[in-house]
């Protein structure tokens, strides 16, 4: 964020909302709830480390030969589970939604279709 104070928890993308809530919000006792309507990976986001690409497809085999897991579903839903430890940490976070399921021509690369069991799975893990 221009002229903003770099901290370990936000960055310009990921966790961004906290630079409104901790900088706004929080000091003037306006804490709303939130919901985060388009999360995932985003490839047409400039300066970033990795090879071309949009959705989280494009970089599955990236994320597999860094050891993000063994397969490009798994490395994905890996990245996923990192950000859901990250937005528990903010209890006014009611939670997220991935980007983008349906038949939607344009958007393939994103979508999520097929591996909605896997994502399935794991937020049912998290009911413990």
């Amino acid at each position: 964020m221009p002229n903003q104070t770099a901290y370990a928890d936000r960055g310009s993308l990921t966790f961004r909302y906290r630079w409104f809530y901790r900088e706004i919000l929080e000091p003037q006792g306006l804490v709303i709830p939130l919901v985060i309507t388009e999360a995932g990976i985003d490839g047409i986001i400039g300066n970033r480390p990795g090879p071309q690409g949009l959705g989280w497809r494009d970089f599955g085999g990236y994320w597999v030969g860094l050891g993000g897991g063994r397969t490009p579903t798994e490395a994905f839903i890996n990245q996923l589970a990192w950000y859901d430890a990250g937005v528990r940490q903010d209890g006014y976070v009611i939670g997220f939604t991935v980007f983008t399921a349906g038949d939607i021509r344009g958007w393939e690369t994103y979508s999520i279709d097929d591996i909605l069991p896997d994502l399935a799975n794991y937020v049912i893990g998290q009911r413990r």
